[in-house]
């Protein structure tokens, strides 16, 4: 799977009725893939001031993510306002587009653009 154990850095946010977002490198949004032995699938990654984890599968293009369990740390107004923006987009995802070191992942009201980065 395109998907499968890839690791991504969010690079903007954009949703109908809301600025675009993109996060601040210091507070960066990332995205671990992972394909378990088991045959599951698995995220982890940060929300900018929490860790979160959640399941995903993937049919073609299409892309279903649960919604994600977090810690629940507090940071910064708008950190954490970008945060929850994140993960609720993430659980609407109903597709996604890989190109070169790019993913996109869509959702009924938007998008989500990433960047490849280190696992």
């Amino acid at each position: 799977m395109a998907l499968d154990n890839t690791t991504w850095r969010l690079v903007s946010l954009t949703d109908a009725g809301a600025p675009d977002a993109t996060p601040n490198p210091d507070d960066p949004i990332t995205l671990a893939f992972v394909a378990n032995d088991d045959g599951s699938r698995s995220i982890a990654g940060s929300g900018g001031v929490n860790r979160y984890m959640t399941t995903y599968t993937t049919t073609g293009d299409d892309l279903t993510i649960e919604p994600a369990a977090s810690t629940r740390m507090m940071g910064p107004p708008d950190v954490m306002a970008l945060e929850g923006r994140y993960l609720q987009a993430l659980a609407a995802a109903t597709r996604y587009e890989v190109v070169g070191d790019d993913l996109e992942i869509f959702y009924a009201d938007g998008e989500l653009r990433f960047t490849r980065a280190a696992a």
